[in-house]
């Protein structure tokens, strides 16, 4: 069963004042090819050069999408992200942010496992349930299964999956996990390590 990864990464960094990328994505990146076997990555028109410039090494099937519309918002770039994966053979994908570099591995793997476990369909999203600040916030990436991937194709606007996962009900499984890197969205230079 090939669950594969779709990393968002054609944002804008507003508010890192930079283009954070630069900081951010070759880390994340990563973590996910060291834990999926497939992975895609969402990047601008523009981004030609992006990947050499940081030294990003794709592997037999992963592969990168141009979101023409990412200007417009997340749920352009998820669309984007998404398009054709169901001809791919993707039974499960976990959509994963490109400025969230500290997820664990281990996270990853045991998102991947209850994704396989699960009957479809199915959203399987981390809960933060270590000790301290956040404690019981919900956090990225997200899990689906492939009955997800029409709805995902038709995303629009900024709110990404939100909508999705807040109208799955009991389709939506909780991974609880002493992991902070599903909060932490680095998106400002601060919050680098």
């Amino acid at each position: 069963m090939t669950v594969g990864a779709v990393i968002l990464a054609a944002g804008q960094s507003r508010r890192f004042g930079s283009d954070k990328r630069v900081h951010l994505l070759a880390a994340t990146v990563a973590v996910y090819q060291a834990a999926f076997e497939e992975v895609r990555l969402v990047l601008r028109p523009t981004d030609t050069d992006l990947l050499s410039q940081l030294d990003i090494t794709l592997r037999s099937g992963d592969d990168v999408v141009r979101a023409q519309d990412a200007h417009l918002g997340m749920g352009h770039s998820l669309s984007a992200g998404v398009e054709g994966l169901a001809d791919k053979g993707w039974q499960s994908l976990v959509i994963a942010l490109g400025d969230m570099p500290y997820v664990r591995e281990a996270t990853l793997r045991l998102l991947i496992e209850r994704l396989a476990a699960a009957t479809p369909p199915t959203i399987v999203r981390p809960v933060y349930t270590g000790t301290g600040v956040g404690n019981g916030e919900a956090g990225q990436p997200v899990g689906f299964t492939a009955d997800y991937l029409p709805k995902l194709a038709t995303l629009t606007g900024d709110a990404g999956a939100r909508a999705l996962i807040r109208e799955a009900n009991t389709a939506l499984i909780t991974l609880e996990t002493d992991d902070t890197g599903v909060l932490i969205d680095v998106d400002r230079p601060e919050l680098l390590r």
